[in-house]
């Protein structure tokens, strides 16, 4: 208990982490009773007096002992309801919702394991407990996600085209249902693509393999390059099927608003790569070049004109 709550002397903490090296299955029975722990805090009694439990990750597992440690657990919440099914149905139901806004990207880590990158203009939608027997997340916006494997709960991507069933992987995923683009691409591992839109359109991706959504259809390609993970390291690809596609792209990166004053759509000559850092003008100067079209900024606002 005294290990959960993060009390633990310098002696105490060297006893933890020696029964931890003495069984490499203890980290799995300790995460679980970590994690229920922490629930338990979130939804104590009202007799319990509320604590925010704070505490550092570790690779290895409990202290002592296990079940000294479960003891602890049932006497504090009375009756060991911790454990209930019931409950854990309950959390698993409840829905945690994050935004990132225009210009940002954040990095989450699922109480699995699992990381997610969630790009400008994005929303995540995840339960606060995985209790069921399959681990699903809704995301409309681009997100990349490192899954932790676990085969006896497979991890689903859902977006408004597809779902996006993990068999232990990296991807990338941009599911825009306002403009009703989906992608999906793979660095490694496999993942399962089914789609939302059409009956029977499923397909299993290998490495370096993007699907991209046509119409209602789903379109199998190689993936030529990794321009979809580029965000990651703060470079905007310019390579886009289409100007309105790239300028939404350009919007939601620098937290701006592009506006056509123009009747007919520029071609973009230009494919290559920039650094977020350097700024939108500097993407429009690039894309520019070929005389397609000019460009002015208002000076007291995010927006920017197309001429």
């Amino acid at each position: 208990m005294k290990f959960l709550k993060c009390e633990t002397s310098e002696k105490e903490e060297l006893a933890v982490l020696d029964w931890l090296d003495s069984d490499v299955n203890n980290q799995k029975e300790l995460d679980q009773l970590d994690m229920l722990f922490n629930v338990a805090v979130l939804h104590r009694q009202d007799a319990v007096k509320p604590m925010l439990i704070t505490r550092p990750s570790y690779n290895r597992n409990l202290v002592l002992s296990a079940f000294a440690v479960a003891a602890s657990l049932i006497m504090i919440l009375g009756g060991g309801w911790i454990f209930s099914s019931q409950k854990m149905v309950q959390l698993s139901q409840e829905l945690t919702s994050v935004y990132v806004p225009s210009g940002q990207q954040i990095l989450l880590t699922l109480h699995d394991g699992s990381k997610v990158w969630l790009n400008s203009e994005t929303t995540l939608e995840y339960p606060n407990v995985f209790a069921s027997d399959t681990r699903r997340v809704k995301v409309d916006g681009e997100a990349v996600f490192e899954v932790e494997h676990d085969a006896n709960k497979p991890f689903v991507v859902e977006t408004f085209a597809c779902d996006v069933e993990v068999l232990g992987t990296k991807f990338n995923v941009i599911a825009d249902s306002e403009e009703r683009y989906f992608s999906t691409s793979l660095i490694n591992g496999s993942v399962r693509v089914v789609s939302r839109l059409s009956d029977g359109d499923v397909y299993i991706l290998e490495p370096n393999q993007c699907v991209t959504l046509v119409g209602d259809q789903l379109l199998l390609d190689d993936m030529d390059n990794k321009d979809d993970f580029l965000w990651l390291k703060g470079i905007v690809s310019l390579k886009e099927p289409s100007f309105e596609i790239l300028m939404a792209k350009l919007e939601k990166t620098y937290n701006v608003n592009i506006h056509l004053q123009r009747a007919e759509i520029p071609q973009i000559h230009y494919r290559g790569k920039v650094h977020v850092s350097e700024g939108v003008e500097h993407a429009l100067d690039i894309l520019s070049l070929g005389g397609e079209f000019k460009y002015e900024r208002a000076s007291n606002s995010n927006d920017i004109y197309i001429k």
